[in-house]
Parts: C-alpha cells; sequence; structure tokens
C-alpha cells in the first residue's frame, strides 16, 4: 500500500512522484484518463532518471475511475492544478479522510531559497529572464522558469526541478514568474522574499476582466510581510497591499 498518491501524470505531476520516490516513500501514481498505457506512464517516470530504478518497488499506477479501494493506505493526496475541488475524485478523496495537499506546497516544503516572484499584466517573461540573467552574470546559481510557464503546474514543476531526487535544494536563489490569476493558487502556498509588479492594465477583457479585479486577486493571496518592488508610474499596482514593506521604480 502506498503512503502518497500523486493525482495526475502531468510534467508537474512525474516530477512530484520523483522527489517522493528519492525521499524512499512509497507512492501511487493515479489518472483517470483510460486511453493512457501504465507501463508508459511508468517508463515516464524513470525517463532519464536510472538512480531511482533501485526505487521502482515503492510506485504504483492506476488508470482508470478511482475508488475507495484503491486510496486503501494512502496518507496524503498531492494534487494537480487540473483537478476540480467539486469533483466525484475529490469527494472520494476527503471521504476517505486522506490529506490533501498541492503540488506547489509539496515543491515549496523542500525549496526553502530565497524567492523572487514576478507578476502583472505585462513585461512578466522579460522581467524575469532579466533578473536571472542578472543574478547569474553575478555568479549566482538561478533557478527560473524562463520560458513562461507562469500558471501554478508550471511554478510547481520548477520548483519541483529545483530539488534532487533526496530532498535537497540545488538552486539557492528562485526567480518565478507567476501569472496574476493564478495568484490565488501560488501565493498561499510560498512565501516570496520579495515580489515584483510590473503593472495592472486593462488586458484580455474575457480572461482578466477589469484591473481592479487581478489587484483584489493579488492584495487576497499575498503574505501580509512579503516586501513588495512596485512601478511607481502605475497607479493601481503602486497601491497593492499598503501595509507591505516597499520600494518603487
Amino acid at each position: 500500500m502506498a503512503e502518497y498518491m500523486v493525482a495526475g501524470s502531468s510534467i508537474s505531476g512525474i516530477s512530484a512522484v520523483r522527489l517522493l520516490l528519492g525521499l524512499g516513500k512509497s507512492v501511487l501514481l493515479y489518472d483517470g484518463n483510460v486511453k493512457l498505457d501504465g507501463e508508459t506512464v511508468r517508463n515516464k517516470v524513470f525517463e532519464g532518471e536510472e538512480s531511482l530504478r533501485s526505487r521502482e518497488g515503492l510506485l504504483s499506477i492506476y488508470i482508470g475511475e478511482l475508488t475507495a479501494d484503491v486510496l486503501r493506505g494512502v496518507r496524503v493526496c498531492v494534487l494537480s492544478p487540473g483537478i476540480a475541488q467539486d469533483s466525484p475524485f475529490m469527494d472520494i478523496v476527503r471521504i476517505c479522510g486522506i490529506e490533501i495537499t498541492g503540488e506547489v506546497e509539496l515543491a515549496y516544503t523542500y525549496a526553502k531559497g530565497k524567492l523572487a516572484a514576478i507578476t502583472g499584466t505585462n513585461g512578466k517573461t522579460t522581467l524575469t529572464n532579466l533578473i536571472a540573467d542578472l543574478l547569474t552574470k553575478n555568479g549566482y546559481n538561478v533557478l527560473s522558469n524562463r520560458l513562461g510557464s507562469n500558471i501554478n503546474s508550471g511554478v510547481a514543476t520548477a520548483l519541483l526541478n529545483g530539488v534532487s531526487l533526496f530532498g535537497k535544494e540545488k538552486y539557492p536563489i528562485a526567480v518565478l514568474e507567476v501569472d496574476e490569476r493564478s495568484a490565488f493558487r501560488v501565493f498561499p502556498y510560498i512565501h516570496p522574499t520579495y515580489l515584483v509588479v510590473t503593472n495592472l492594465l486593462r488586458d484580455s477583457q474575457r480572461r482578466n476582466a477589469h484591473p481592479h479585479y487581478i489587484f483584489d486577486i493579488i492584495s487576497g493571496a499575498m503574505p501580509d510581510d512579503t516586501p513588495l518592488i512596485l512601478n511607481a508610474d502605475d497607479l493601481i499596482s503602486s497601491n497593492l497591499k499598503p501595509d507591505n514593506p516597499r520600494v518603487y521604480y
């Protein structure tokens, strides 16, 4: 019987499985997509990670409809961001009394270096790469989601990749781009050393509605003691979290 269940075999789910196996935990990797082949999923876990092969016996894989019997012995469920909280899957997990955590939370448990988060409407990827490049040029080993994988699953994958198979952080500093709409799915589970907000502007109305809507998302999710680096020329974002320490640029 497995102690941990990782729900979802996406890139971030596979990374979570690798971390848990490296820590010597027994893991059930579950995916409800019946079109998947269990052996193919197993091979994805160990692809390029031959050092984990000795712990293959700790991994079990279940594809298909979840039942309470499958969860016997599971203590913690590591949840993929794509699974809805009101899904039948979640109902079964809760009925079984299993502790629920997310991939971001799992990753942040072991990635304890300094973290600069960059969010806002425009310029996130450019600024993230600029800061990461400046730190790298000055001799720092920097973890970053440079390609713009900035929703919660992308942040989780970056953090998980920043931890060795045995739970040791590989980077003293992380510079992570965070999608402004994903703030409430990320910031409750990580504590940025600094948060940089580029701007909050009217963007895609169907996606982001009004800038003040995004303002409220970020403000409600951000820890009360995170220092902010804010754009003095942007009247909306410059007023975020008025009680937090801040500098303006």
